[in-house]
């Protein structure tokens, strides 16, 4: 319309120009080709007429997975003073194509998103649309009662928790009026309740036409867990072969139960041992394996289709022992791979676990050899194949074995597999076969006359295999003969002390410049060190610790034989224990170490025992009554004597006594032992 003058403007002021817009000329037009006729409304300066084109769209508040499944559930947005559904306003609940089990929290996590479409003609910016979600999607903490912005600005989106349920608030004031469709998006990584899982195993969130459903396909566990099932399992060996035996124990466990039934395989690298079809317990009952041995690569595999399932709390041990038929003479690492699974096929929910374990066993040629000074006689024990190796052929030399005449000087233990000749001890095979024998020789050597000589030196020689040089095995013993000690004691109930005695030097050797050092000589009662002969040597009182040393005589020598007695008081923490102490002799480098021990007697005595359980009414705590017996000693309660009352299971966190039990336990030993509280310390 033509312009006529500065006016207001109004619907009188506008014509519609129906222009074609499909873009092509040689046709007939008809309707199609013609955008639609907007709505006619009036204008004031409240409500501006606009017309919006708007795609809301709101950031994922965490990481967003680009690939989603769209499940629609044919719901309705609700504006907050609407008592019913808004008509025509429509919602899709979408997740992810996937969740994953969090067995930390008992939860799914997935991603969940609400699309939403409000057409223009019920769109109003003054209404908050609120959405409840279906009971089990749950909304984190971080993300409730703070309004975010949707990416364009023109509005936002809220989530709270009403009730037991999450809602989320949408409000646009900054679009204004349109007759075009509101449509946009809020979605989060959220969690699923992990009891919507049915039997089936799918997850179903909501009802009716509001279910959201996640195929058991698509719902990822960790290996050992699911929400209603896990699985465990551990296997030891001590590495010990004995009688051709090799015994491993594994103990399968669940806390919250298990399909059945296990399925177990176990395959064992066995790096050098040839192994035969194991004996399998289960339960302590003999049960059928199907057992694969491949001697080309040395692996053993174990399997069983049929193992019991577990309840709640509950395992049990399967023990299986292989017959080892050979093995090298060498440190072998045998390696295991343990699987055990249990899977429900309905719910397509599948629990293992899996465990490697390596074991060192050492069947290396050994041999060793020591010496003691037994009086005027040396002691000298050798030890081979402690490790029970084949050692059929192998032959052992000894320094001293040509002076030794075989079976008076010198004796073999045990008594067969070895021949003796010309001072050379040669192992056999036991009834024709192998020899896996320890085997202990012990003889004895005088001690030399020369009193310069301050050690006695010896050494044997272990030759596996004769024929083969440079494998030999060779040991030594140095056993110092220029000094000796002895130590005793004895306990006096009377006195409650214990008398100490060290005899030094009985074979009357040069001890000049010897030490004698004492656990318990800086405790001796006072002025009971006593030393005889009263001569040769000086007390010194260093750190704390008290030694004595012997002095040279007017000719360079010290041949006295020492007799050193003291006393120390026998402690109440000492009552019904073993008492023992050591002391050290030591001459420039050679040393000789003695130890007494002593048992400390007592007429008292403690015993303890439990009454019947009493539950508690929902059967979740319970009370056990218990009953300590205690003998006094006839002298009375020694002061200082301790009573420690070990509770329960020290590994456990749910047995425990309350303040109130202990303060009541307490009061009931200071009742029976006639006590007064300031008697005790607690």
């Amino acid at each position: 319309m033509a312009e006529t003058g500065p006016h207001q403007h109004t619907d009188d002021c506008y014509a519609w120009e129906n222009i074609a817009t499909c873009g092509l000329e040689e046709h007939t037009h008809t309707d199609s080709c013609y955008p639609p006729k907007p709505v006619e409304t009036t204008q004031t300066e409240e409500t501006p007429a606009q017309t919006t084109e708007p795609q809301e769209t709101a950031p994922p508040t965490e990481e967003t997975i680009q690939e989603t499944m769209e499940t629609e559930a044919g719901l309705m947005l609700f504006a907050e003073e609407a008592e019913g559904s808004l008509p025509n306003v429509e919602i899709k609940v979408v997740s992810t194509p996937k969740a994953d089990y969090d067995p930390s929290k008992d939860k799914f996590n997935t991603e969940i998103r609400i699309d939403f479409r409000i057409p223009g003609s019920q769109f109003s910016n003054q209404t908050t649309y609120t959405y409840d979600y279906p009971e089990g999607i749950e909304i984190p903490d971080n993300l409730l009662n703070e309004d975010h912005p949707f990416q364009d600005g023109r509005g936002t989106y809220r989530f709270e928790k009403v009730g037991t349920r999450y809602q989320v608030r949408i409000s646009l004031p900054n679009i204004l009026t349109t007759t075009d469709d509101v449509t946009g998006f809020v979605n989060f990584n959220g969690t699923l309740d992990a009891s919507k899982v049915q039997e089936d195993g799918k997850i179903v969130i909501g009802d009716g036409d509001s279910k959201l459903i996640i195929d058991s396909k698509d719902i990822t566990y960790p290996d050992g867990e699911t929400d209603k099932y896990d699985i465990s399992a551990r296997k030891s060996t001590d590495g010990t072969i004995k009688d051709g035996k090799l015994t491993y124990t594994v103990t399968v466990s669940s806390r919250k139960g298990t399909p059945s039934p296990i399925s177990l395989t176990d395959t064992i690298t066995a790096d050098g041992l040839v192994l035969g079809t194991p004996t399998v317990k289960v339960k302590g009952q003999e049960h059928s394996v199907t057992w694969n041995w491949d001697a080309g690569t040395g692996t053993g595999t174990i399997t069983m289709d049929n193992l019991p399932g577990l309840g709640e709390n509950e395992s049990y041990n399967i023990v299986y022992t292989y017959d080892v038929t050979d093995y090298p003479s060498a440190m072998m690492n045998p390696a295991n791979k343990l699987t055990v699974k249990a899977k429900d096929e309905n719910r397509h929910q599948e629990v293992t676990d899996e465990k490697t374990v390596t074991t060192s066993i050492d069947k290396q040629h050994t041999a060793a050899k020591d010496g003691k000074l037994e009086g005027s006689r040396i002691k000298w024990t050798i030890t081979v194949n402690a490790n029970g190796t084949d050692i059929a052929g192998a032959t052992l030399t000894d320094d001293m074995f040509g002076t030794l005449s075989q079976g008076t000087d010198i004796t073999v233990s045990p008594t067969g597999g070895y021949t003796w000749e010309n001072g050379i001890l040669k192992f056999t095979g036991v009834n024709g076969e192998k020899n896996n024998q320890t085997y202990t020789i012990t003889y004895y050597t005088d001690v030399p006359e020369d009193d310069s000589q301050k050690t006695v030196k010896n050494e044997a020689t272990f030759d596996p295999d004769p024929e083969n040089p440079g494998d030999e095995i060779k040991t030594e013993k140095t056993v110092g003969v220029g000094i000796d000690a002895a130590k005793s004691c004895t306990y006096d109930r009377n006195q409650e002390t214990i008398t100490w005695k060290i005899i030094i030097n009985s074979k009357q050797r040069d001890i000049a410049e010897a030490v004698l050092t004492d656990d318990m000589l800086s405790q001796a009662l006072p002025n009971t060190i006593q030393v005889a002969p009263n001569e040769g040597y000086e007390q010194k009182m260093e750190n704390g610790k008290v030694s004595i040393i012997f002095l040279a005589g007017e000719d360079g020598k010290n041949t006295n034989t020492y007799t050193i007695t003291y006393q120390t008081k026998a402690n109440p923490a000492m009552i019904a224990k073993t008492v023992s102490n050591t002391a050290h002799l030591v001459k420039g480098d050679i040393e000789e170490e003695v130890t007494a021990r002593v048992k400390i007697d007592s007429d008292g005595s403690v015993s303890k025992s439990s009454g019947k359980l009493t539950l508690s009414e929902d059967g979740t705590t319970g009370t056990l009554p218990w009953t300590v017996t205690i003998h006094v000693p006839a002298g009375g309660m020694p002061q200082g004597t301790e009573l420690v009352d070990w509770m329960g299971d020290q590994n456990r966190d749910d047995v425990y006594m309350t303040a109130d039990q202990v303060r009541k336990a307490v009061q009931a030993f200071q009742t029976a032992l006639g006590f007064q509280p300031s008697d005790m310390e607690v």
